[in-house]
């Protein structure tokens, strides 16, 4: 009913982008059952064309949690190094190509 679509609107990211002011980060696994990956790059597109910073890290074998160790170290370090660039913080040296046997897809938002 017109109440559960107006709730939605209200507490969505996704008709709140244009209210986002920091850099953001979005990790997500790819077979995620409860989010759909068409949802996520809609907010994706959403951010870039309210033209707020983001990386989105996407990790195609995975589900609504990182269960493989490959990923989420890789997911961990590229957090610690975009914390560290938003906060002007140290963080480990980081290859940019990701940890080897991740499969993290990376898109980030023109500069």
């Amino acid at each position: 009913d017109a109440r559960d679509v107006a709730e939605l609107k209200e507490a969505s990211p996704f008709f709140l982008a244009t209210d986002i002011r920091a850099p953001l980060l979005i990790g997500q696994g790819v077979k995620d059952a409860r989010l759909r990956t068409s949802d996520t790059d809609a907010f994706a597109s959403a951010l870039e064309k309210a033209k707020v910073p983001f990386t989105y890290i996407a990790y195609s074998d995975e589900g609504a949690e990182l269960s493989r160790a490959e990923n989420r170290i890789d997911f961990f370090g590229r957090a610690e190094a975009f914390l560290a660039a938003c906060l002007g913080g140290e963080a480990e040296q980081w290859p940019l190509s990701g940890i080897t046997g991740s499969t993290a897809q990376v898109k980030k938002s023109p500069k």
